[in-house]
């Protein structure tokens, strides 16, 4: 079992893949330029998840929650087109609170997206009932 963690971003995004052992296979963090519309960064989060290592079958996506923070609405966009994507593609989705995600110590080699990607990815190799609600199957 392969499983795609997001942390989206309109800027950052971080993408992990793991095994079912919880190993990493993939990592990235996708870095879009400052002076690209919101929707040339969505396109390019959605392009990337679509194509090689970074197709697996169960995707795990962070919910952004509304703090009433300047910002946060183009990260739900963010968010929202890559949960849209990948179930049009097929995959299963959870939606995860940020509180959902189990800490641990981020090696540092991961970038503060990469580590969270990881940590939803990993979040999904035991999913509980919670879990199994916010999913697509």
């Amino acid at each position: 079992m392969l499983i795609l963690g997001v942390d989206p971003g309109t800027r950052n995004c971080g993408l992990v893949v793991i095994n079912g052992a919880g190993r990493v296979l993939a990592r990235e963090t996708i870095q879009n330029p400052r002076s690209w519309p919101l929707m040339r960064c969505v396109a390019r989060i959605v392009d990337r998840i679509s194509q090689g290592e970074m197709a697996s079958p169960v995707v795990v996506v962070e919910e952004v929650v509304w703090q009433g923070r300047r910002g946060m609405l183009p990260l739900a966009h963010v968010a929202g087109a890559v949960v849209g994507a990948a179930y049009a593609m097929g995959r299963v989705v959870y939606l995860l609170t940020p509180s959902m995600k189990k800490n641990g110590r981020k090696p540092k080699a991961f970038s503060e997206h990469e580590w969270d990607a990881y940590l939803l990815a990993r979040r999904a190799l035991r999913p509980d009932a919670v879990m199994k609600r916010r999913c697509t199957h």
